[in-house]
């Protein structure tokens, strides 16, 4: 027999020499287009030589037309030997682990060796062409049919034992239990036309053969799936039957579009442990069992059919000849194109992916026969035992086998008609192969790390894919991978340094060189001053590294440094170093622009390599010059350098504040808060030997004092954020600080935080030596309610009360501040005073339309709710006073409109409508307040003036009524107030009555709305005039009218006003709205009066 040679087969090299001829014979491959297998001319069937069909190739270019990338071959395909035959025919092939069992047309059982096609043992049990073979999974029983209805089951081993019965009647399909050598009844299952039968062995040496399927079409085939599963293929479908339940688990019908079955081979596939794959014509479809409980049998067991998958409504339509499992996520499918149904117009093996059924590779394969019951498909199957078993690790817990492929040992067998061709899969090795003739080099690499190889190396690899990154750009990558690849080799890590600065790349390797060897604990394993110079890296090598990354990159330099200390000479890098940052600060001297991160980087460098030459001090300069240095702190901490840091405490803030704040906050180690350490800060000074130490937590490294004696005069803000980091982190320590130095604390507070002063004065006020200079400096700042606090405090009543009145103008706080004082007598004196203030300032007010008001003079940050809370006002009639600053403020104006909407202020002027006597006399009867003092409002009543209009006083009058209706005196002031208030009203009234009134045609106004009356009114006897519509709503509001009237109903009220007055309310005819209000005003008047 000839075979047209395609590839030669991968040479056994596995060194870096023979990997890079390997690289250069490649590069010469020819691209694989379509690889037939021509066996159409078969002579003698002894050449046995290897060669391979295309993978994903032939056939797969028709689905990617230009593809140029070669793709991968998993099949190997040679002759299979069959000398021993003798020109009989081939009517069945089965494989096993061990051997291949080969049917011949004379009733011979051949079994082959699987690898050499040696033929070991012969078996002439039948005389009739054989049917089926079968075999247990132990391989030492073997089963075989033949067409005439013979059974005969053999021991391998040499045993007496067989079994031996003729159905007369031809005999299509057998199989025998995978443990029938374990089980004493000795299961086997056969099927003829359409019986199933299953033979089992009894108590006295002889067999029962019972029918387990009868009438329901013809069966072609019949498989054992594990040790209590029967499955069957016939006419109807497929069916899983229990050995244990004695019972049909399932039946699968047969797709509607199944056409023509009996013409093809019916290939059942058991997956061990679960999984059973029907392949038949152009029908594929997976059953799954499951166990839904812990105990055996068919009621525990659950079928999971998934959906059938017609072959011919695929993209490339074929029929199914054979099928088998090609590892865990594809199918080899035995595939024909037919010219019709049953003849083969081409024929090939296909590696189809098990989800989508698209191909992966395809071998076709040229033969003279056509009827495709010519053909057929074996494979070698797995044991049920080692289904189950774990997959094997190497040393690195990696697994031996890849999923992917089948398992080791796998072959195929195609079978047509008198030959048989055998296709080993590609294993590891080989796709390592496919992989690197690709150019995919570290997915090479990667693949070769998770897989054991046999034929080649790793390290070999590894260095191939060191070039590849090279050669193509990736240099971080290979830079990257290196110590995985040459490990501490460190004559090898020499040679890669070497080459990767020749191509100027050798800072790269900063971050990967090894610091010490395996089994070495010292960081100096690799170039210390003991062991064998060959290996370790020499000094100068890291040198380079260091020098390399000094001049490319600044950040790798700062940190490699640090990772490689001990393994250079700190001389010659340091100098380096303190060249290039002299270099640096002369040219930020000279104005260049250096990057801040590459300074601070480098700076941090010369630092760190300072303080590893034992050069502290010059260290501890350069860092603090470094903004946010990452090596200060650490180097303080580390050398004790505590006193020299105190001395460049500013700057050390300046550098990096919090961390800063972080070390002085740091506690001192137990073992130095009992003793004096040399490196200690400097001693305190006689006022801060009153600190009581007893009152002190945990010593802390600074001690507080001298870190505010060194920051006092230094700088002030950076003292501040000391302070309030050591009350959140040491209260007791806090509490002494402010013992002796609540002087400085509380300028402090006035320069920093003025908001947090008044608390502070109430907490701390009594330890305050000089009172009168922090007053002037809350007076300069314009602190009012400090100043005020501290007026109190000095006993400056009068004072405290006057920045009340006429700076902060807030009556409330002058109440409060009136009840706090202490004494009774002084109470009701500076009550007085604060009267005859209230009224002096507030005469002085401006006024429009009888309204006092105040301009004030608006800050950036203050807002109109802000201003309404600094001078207790209402913050709607603010609003309302300011419409403009309200309409830019987005707020909307509540209430009604104020009198002073049309008072224009100054720019960024605030129209404050404020009436000093009016908020007293509410302030002094509010009930916040009533419980702290006993104040008289009668006292304020009595002097209200005369003839000052006070707009809303009335509200405010009945309130002081309300809440001291007991008091004879402040009701007789009321009475008083209220007359003469009604007497200068009505004499007012009386003279504009009897005033003549000019009125022109566009002049004349509508007393109630204010618009012109020119669009129509009414005119009462009192001559006041009206409009129509004014009148009626004043009506309507008093409900001496009905509500709801139309425009009609309107016009009709003069006319017949009875029809519209509600009698019930109302009894006299409708009179004039100003004339009424008035005469309501002195009933009320009259009222009050004789109640009084």
């Amino acid at each position: 027999m000839s075979i047209a040679r395609l590839e030669p087969s991968v040479n056994d090299e596995t060194q870096r020499g023979n990997l890079a001829r390997e690289e250069e014979d490649e590069e010469g491959q020819q691209e694989g287009s379509e690889r037939e297998v021509p066996y159409s001319h078969v002579s003698d069937g002894t050449d046995n030589e290897d060669y391979t069909g295309d993978v994903t190739g032939g056939e797969e270019s028709d689905y990617e037309e230009g593809s140029e990338v070669e793709q991968e071959n998993l099949l190997s395909f040679s002759a299979f030997p069959l000398e021993a035959i003798g020109g009989q025919h081939v009517m069945v092939i089965t494989a096993f682990r061990r051997f291949v069992a080969v049917g011949t047309s004379r009733g011979d059982v051949v079994l082959l060796e699987a690898t050499s096609g040696v033929v070991f043992r012969l078996l002439h049990a039948h005389t009739n062409p054989i049917s089926d073979i079968t075999c247990d999974t132990s391989e030492k029983y073997i089963g075989s049919s033949d067409m005439s209805g013979l059974v005969t089951i053999h021991n391998l081993t040499g045993g007496t034992e067989s079994y031996r019965k003729d159905f007369g009647r031809s005999i299509k399909s057998l199989s025998i239990h995978p443990f029938y050598g374990r089980r004493d009844e000795r299961p086997a299952v056969v099927s003829s036309s359409d019986d199933v039968m299953l033979i089992t062995k009894t108590m006295f040496l002889g067999r029962n053969v019972s029918v387990i399927h009868q009438k329901h079409g013809k069966v072609f085939c019949v498989k054992w799936c594990g040790a209590d599963i029967i499955a069957w293929a016939s006419e109807t479908g497929v069916v899983l039957y229990s050995y244990s339940g004695k019972e049909v688990l399932q039946s699968i019908p047969r797709p509607e579009n199944s056409l023509h079955l009996e013409l093809y081979n019916c290939s059942l596939i058991w997956e061990p442990p679960r999984t059973l794959t029907c392949g038949w014509g152009n029908w594929i479809q997976e059953v799954v069992l499951r166990v839904s409980g812990r105990e055996s049998g068919s009621r525990n067991q659950r079928v999971i059919v998934h959906p059938p998958v017609l072959t011919d409504t695929l993209r490339d339509p074929f029929r199914v000849c054979g099928m088998a499992a090609f590892g865990a996520d594809r199918y080899a499918v035995l595939a024909a194109t037919v010219e019709q149904e049953g003849c083969v117009g081409e024929l090939g093996v296909r590696i189809v992916d098990r989800a989508t059924f698209d191909p992966v590779y395809c071998a076709r394969i040229a033969t003279s026969h056509k009827h495709t019951l010519q053909f057929c498909l074996a494979f070698t199957q797995a044991s049920c035992e080692s289904a189950f078993e774990a997959p094997k690790l190497t040393m690195n817990n990696t697994p031996q086998h890849d999923p992917a492929l089948p398992t080791k040992g796998s072959m195929y067998f195609v079978g047509c008609g008198d030959v048989i061709i055998r296709a080993a899969p590609a294993d590891e090795d080989d796709h390592v192969q496919y992989l690197l003739g690709v150019g995919q080099v570290p997915e090479a690499y990667e693949y070769a790390q998770k897989y054991a190889l046999t034929r080649y190396d790793l390290k070999g690899i590894g260095w191939r894919m060191l070039q590849h990154l090279l050669a193509v750009g990736k240099h971080e990558e290979a830079a990257f991978h290196l110590p995985r690849i040459i490990q501490y080799d460190c004559t090898e890590w020499e040679t890669w340094i070497v080459k990767f600065d020749q191509r100027g790349l050798s800072h790269l390797l900063a971050d990967v060189v090894p610091t010490k060897l395996p089994g070495n604990g010292s960081q100096s394993g690799c170039a210390g001053e003991t062991g064998n110079p060959s290996e370790r890296i020499g000094e100068e090598y890291y040198e380079l590294l260091l020098q390399r990354c000094l001049e490319k990159d600044v950040a790798r330099f700062r940190k490699a440094v640090r990772r490689l200390s001990g393994l250079y000479k700190l001389e010659v890098i340091c100098r380096a170093a303190e060249v290039r940052y002299n270099d640096w600060r002369l040219q930020v001297h000279r104005g260049s622009n250096v990057p801040e991160e590459e300074m601070r980087d480098l700076g941090d460098a010369y630092g760190m390599l300072l303080k590893l030459n034992g050069q502290y001090n010059e260290a501890l300069r350069v860092l603090s010059r470094v903004a946010h240095s990452n090596e200060l702190f650490e180097l303080v901490q580390e050398r004790h350098l505590f006193s020299e840091a105190l001395e460049l405490l500013p700057e050390l803030f300046a550098t990096n504040e919090g961390k800063t704040v972080e070390l002085l906050l740091t506690p001192a180690p137990i073992s130095s808060s009992t003793t004096t350490s040399s490196n200690a800060p400097a001693t305190l000074t006689e006022d801060e030997n009153d600190i009581d130490d007893h009152c002190l937590g945990p010593p802390l490294l600074f001690p507080p004092a001298s870190v505010v004696q060194r920051l006092e005069f230094a700088h002030r803000g950076y003292l501040w954020s000391y302070l309030k980091a050591l009350k959140m982190h040491d209260k007791a320590a806090y509490k002494e600080i402010l013992r002796v130095y609540v002087q400085l604390v509380a300028t402090l507070f006035i320069e920093n935080e003025p908001s947090g002063m008044l608390q502070f004065l109430r907490e701390n006020y009594s330890m305050l030596p000089k009172l009168k200079e922090i007053y002037a400096l809350c007076k300069k700042e314009q602190m009012l309610d400090e100043m005020v606090f501290l007026l109190l405090r000095m006993g400056k009543e009068e004072e405290g009360l006057y920045v009340i009145v006429h700076e902060m103008k807030n009556m409330r706080k002058a109440v409060q501040f009136v009840a706090d004082v202490p004494n009774k007598e002084d109470q009701t004196s500076l009550y007085k005073k604060l009267i005859h203030m209230v009224l002096e300032a507030n005469a002085g007010f401006p006024s429009r339309n009888g309204q006092k008001y105040i301009e004030h003079e608006m800050k950036a940050d203050e807002t109109l709710s802000s201003i309404a809370r600094r001078y207790g006002v209402d913050e709607s009639d603010l609003r309302a006073a300011n419409p403009v600053l309200d309409a830019e403020g987005g707020g909307g104006c509540s209430g009604n409109v104020s009198d002073l909407g049309d008072v224009v202020p100054q720019r960024r002027t605030c129209i404050v409508p404020l009436d000093l006597t009016k908020e007293l006399i509410e302030a002094v009867v509010d009930m916040s307040v009533a419980h702290l003092v006993t104040l008289d409002p009668s006292l304020i009543i009595e002097l209200l003036p005369d003839e000052e209009p006070m707009p809303h006083v009335g509200n405010c009058l009945a309130t002081v009524a309300r809440s001291k209706a007991n008091s004879v005196a402040l009701m007789e002031a009321v009475v008083c107030v209220a007359t003469s208030d009604l007497l200068t009203c009505f004499e007012s009234f009386y003279k504009r009555e009897l005033s003549c009134i000019r009125v022109t045609h566009d002049g004349a106004v509508c007393p109630l709305c204010r618009r012109p009356t020119s669009e129509g009114v009414v005119v009462f006897r009192c001559l006041h005039a009206h409009h129509l519509r004014c009148v009626v709503n004043y009506f309507s509001g008093d409900n001496t009218l009905f509500d709801s009237l139309s425009n009609d109903e309107v016009e009709r009220i003069l006319k017949d006003p009875d029809g519209f007055i509600n009698s019930t309310q109302w009894s006299g005819p409708i009179s004039c709205c100003f004339c009424n209000q008035l005469t309501r005003v002195a009933e009320l008047v009259e009222v009050e009066m004789q109640s009084a």
